[in-house]
């Protein structure tokens, strides 16, 4: 009955359009946005500082405020009515103000993710909440104690012993078995609620609504298997070599536990570089703050607004947030002077500049990035600047004997960052892709099977526990990996047209972007400042030239 009577409803709108003039439909648009934003602005805000508090926190009831606060969010958008209307105006096609046609478009694919049935709505809402508390709040077990991750991180780059290092990485998988279950569970409402939009999963949901093609992005990491195989193994091969004699122990009795991070994606710290002795002194915070001012891209406001060090019950990773869209953009960190947190705050600060840039001229609506991979894109940019030599000795004050003898080291290092998250995309991404598929599956041996193929990491024998429920991603950042490595695509394109038109400069390697505001006046201008006013392919041609080109990260690897 409900489905019929919006089905009327949608024939009585439709009717009334066709007789409509351009006029007559962009001042309805108009009147609608305005009516909306009075509901939405002041519960985005809020939902935001909520979410902020719970994860400075670890507040349960924080966490179940914040949870409310976006179903109330979200139920904006489930309301069938207006739906009917914004459907109508965007296929319509007479909506002939640009700006204004963009954000009926946007509203369109809002409205229509969230024409489900608030009770499982709800439902989705509460149990993702529900799960990332489990995470944030977990500490694993590690020689009778419960540790921090940074602490269980900390052993998994610096311990020798095979057994301690073995039950470090077991502690950080723990939290897996704790909530693989609910996370199942989640997939499968997940799936359920796509299924009634007419989706055949949530996956090929999310592709869509995020304006993106899932064809399309599985040929772009098919291409990429092939093209980074021979790289890769020739990596790795080093990789595990120079790891296995850290440990006394032959390479072919490397286990998953050997690597320096939990899930392999990571550089390897393979000796010759020691960036935290020289940071341990030092002030993360103030080094990154300088770099940044130097651009153009202030960033001193918004890290006054930030939480920036460790405390119990706290988020123990990291984020950028963009509380109002109007200008108040905060990263949370749990900083130390090494060099995982100086690289950490670089990338979370990409994430703040872009959010801070984007033209406040432009509707509330389209006040966000182009697309999270161009975030994405803008924060790993940065982040790699801890491979470049003349960056560590200008914006670090590493000595410039020990840059200049760290040199080939980091640009094996550069490398390794590329293939390394290269191939543990390609884990993830086809993993999340099978997971939603059929979520009943064997993960576990789902999982391992990808790990093998895809990072030439042998699985642990006899192990069957789900480890791939210990990646937060898939429990609380649903179908958003793939952005990840589009991103470093578009570092490796941005990077070489910045070098070659900008600074006139053919060796991306000597760019270090410091005390070069003409870097941040092109990136505020032509990426950043359009916000979401045009779709992520036109800003990147906008910007560079041309479209999303691979060929600048196989350049990169070669």
């Amino acid at each position: 009955m409900i489905r019929w009577s919006f089905f009327l409803l949608s024939i009585v709108i439709m009717s009334t359009l066709v007789f409509a003039t351009e006029e007559s439909l962009n001042e309805q648009a108009k009147v609608f946005i305005e009516e909306h934003l009075k509901k939405v602005q002041p519960l985005y805000k809020e939902m935001n500082k909520t979410y902020w508090e719970a994860t400075g926190t670890g507040k349960q009831e924080l966490y179940d405020k914040a949870a409310e606060m976006e179903l109330q969010y979200r139920k904006v958008y489930t309301d069938k009515k207006d739906f009917a209307l914004v459907k109508s105006l965007h296929e319509s096609k007479k909506i002939d103000c640009p700006i204004l046609k963009r954000q009926i478009e946007l509203l369109h694919l809002e409205y229509l993710s969230n024409q489900i049935d608030e009770e499982l709505l709800e439902k989705i809402v509460k149990m993702g909440s529900a799960l990332e508390a489990k995470f944030n709040t977990h500490r694993g077990v590690f020689e009778g104690n419960k540790v921090a991750d940074n602490d269980l991180a900390g052993m998994l780059k610096n311990e020798k012993d095979s057994s301690r290092r073995k039950a470090a990485w077991e502690a950080c998988k723990t939290v897996g078995e704790l909530v693989a279950k609910d996370v199942i569970d989640l997939v499968k409402l997940r799936n359920e609620a796509a299924k009634k939009l007419g989706f055949s999963n949530y996956y090929e949901m999310s592709m869509e609504l995020a304006e993106q093609n899932s064809e399309d992005i599985a040929r772009i990491f098919q291409d990429l298997a092939v093209a980074t195989q021979k790289p890769f193994e020739k990596m790795k091969k080093m990789i595990d070599e120079k790891l296995a004699a850290s440990y006394g122990i032959s390479p072919e009795n490397l286990m998953p536990y050997h690597y320096q991070d939990q899930f392999f994606q990571e550089v390897q710290n393979v000796g010759g570089v020691d960036m935290d002795e020289y940071l341990k002194d030092k002030n993360v915070r103030l080094l990154v703050e300088k770099f940044y001012n130097s651009m153009g891209l202030q960033v001193t406001e918004m890290l006054n607004r930030s939480d920036l060090y460790e405390k119990e019950g706290k988020y123990q990773h990291a984020y950028c947030t963009d509380i109002d869209r109007e200008g108040d953009v905060r990263t949370m960190c749990s900083l130390k002077n090494n060099r995982y947190w100086l690289e950490t705050l670089l990338h979370e600060l990409g994430h703040g500049v872009y959010s801070m840039y984007i033209d406040k001229k432009l509707p509330w609506l389209l006040r966000e990035d182009a697309h999270t991979f161009t975030t994405e894109a803008i924060a790993m940019m940065f982040e790699v600047m801890t491979t470049n030599p003349e960056w560590l000795k200008e914006a670090v004050g590493i000595p410039a004997e020990i840059a200049d003898k760290w040199k080939e080291t980091l640009e094996v290092e550069r490398k390794m960052n590329l293939l390394i998250f290269c191939r543990w995309s390609l884990v993830m991404v086809n993993f999340e892709r099978e997971l939603y598929k059929n979520p009943d599956q064997d993960l576990n041996k789902l999982w391992w099977d990808y790990v093998e193929k895809y990072q030439l990491v042998k699985r642990v024998p006899d192990r069957n526990k789900p480890d791939w429920a210990a990646k937060i991603h898939l429990a609380t950042v649903p179908v958003y990996y793939h952005n990840y490595m589009l991103g470093n695509l578009l570092v490796s394109q941005l990077m070489h047209y910045m070098a070659n038109k900008i600074l006139n400069e053919k060796d991306i390697k000597k760019v270090t972007f410091i005390s070069q505001p003409k870097v941040g006046q092109y990136l505020k201008e032509r990426v950043f400042g359009p916000g979401k006013s045009v779709r992520w392919e036109y800003m990147i041609f906008n910007a560079t030239d041309e479209l999303l080109n691979p060929k600048y990260f196989a350049l990169d690897v070669e």
